[in-house]
């Protein structure tokens, strides 16, 4: 390909981009700069062939004009487009937290406290209704009821605000017998 086709390709092709005066799709921001700054660079090379070549000082003044708009066109190129925002958040739920060990130790204080049985699930059902427990709070609140049915009325009244059901098999080893182990797994598995 010849110079003059190189320049007149360059002048044509590129250069009406700034002419439309909108800004370069971001898909082709990066490639269009690429080819912006092939063109300068090939330019400056050809103006030095030509120079080397003999007196040919239209040329080599045509040349430098297109690399100088060559290079204004690289300075107008707008900057890429920021990213697009994230997409809307999800508003998750706060996690939840057992009860601190301390107000845990005063609720086993006031379990422990009533004599009878009635009166110890009272309290653990006053504390169920705004509290979360771990399996291990479970299990020493299970533990604290004497009673094989209590025990199963206990759980399924905490059941549902147990924070780590992973380690639910902890809660089994508070029932003495298989069978209650076998429903307090379904109560769980609820």
């Amino acid at each position: 390909m010849s110079l003059g086709k190189l320049v007149a390709i360059a002048a044509v092709s590129l250069l009406p981009l700034t002419a439309q005066g909108q800004p370069f799709p971001e898909r082709r921001h990066g490639r269009t700069q690429r080819t912006l700054a092939w063109a300068a660079q090939e330019l400056a090379r050809a103006e030095g062939l030509a120079s080397d070549c003999g007196n040919r000082r239209a040329l080599v003044r045509a040349l430098r004009r297109i690399r100088m708009q060559l290079n204004g066109l690289l300075d107008r190129v707008p900057p890429p487009p920021p990213p697009p925002p994230p997409g809307p958040e999800v508003d998750t739920p706060p996690a939840v937290q057992p009860m601190s060990p301390a107000a845990f130790g005063r609720l086993m204080e006031s379990v422990n406290a009533q004599g009878l049985t009635k009166g110890k699930l009272a309290v653990i059902s006053g504390a169920a209704g705004h509290n979360h427990f771990s399996c291990r709070q479970v299990r020493a609140l299970i533990g604290a009821i004497s009673f094989s049915r209590d025990k199963l009325r206990t759980l399924k009244m905490l059941a549902r605000r147990i924070t780590d059901r992973q380690s639910s098999f902890a809660i089994l080893e508070a029932f003495d017998f298989q069978r209650d182990k076998e429903k307090a797994r379904r109560i769980l598995a609820r």
